[in-house]
């Protein structure tokens, strides 16, 4: 009886919280998230919106004419993302696959 009493609970505290988690805005989904995405978005020419449209794939067992293959592909056109290919955990400065402003670690 005991057992059935916990579990009911548990569903019962499961089904509230997963109510209560579908009425809350996610924070990507904001006004201020909407505001700041239409100002940076508003500063862009053609071009800057055309190549955030493209994602490149950013090979790690690749060479340093890689890396600086990239790095124009960036500085170019502007390019929405990276995929990052073969495991890399984390980019250090001194990394060859140090990719134009990014974060030191990721």
């Amino acid at each position: 009886m005991m057992k059935k009493i916990q579990l009911m609970s548990m569903v019962l505290s499961l089904w509230i919280s997963n109510a209560n988690a579908q009425q809350q805005i996610p924070c990507f989904n904001s006004k201020s998230a909407e505001a700041w995405a239409d100002s940076i978005f508003n500063k862009m020419d053609y071009r800057d919106r055309i190549g955030q449209l493209f994602m490149i794939d950013a090979f790690s067992n690749k060479d340093s004419m890689h890396v600086a293959f990239i790095n124009q592909l960036i500085d170019s056109f502007h390019i929405g993302g990276l995929i990052f290919s073969r495991a890399v955990l984390c980019v250090r400065r001194d990394s060859p696959m140090r990719i134009s402003n990014a974060p030191a670690t990721l």
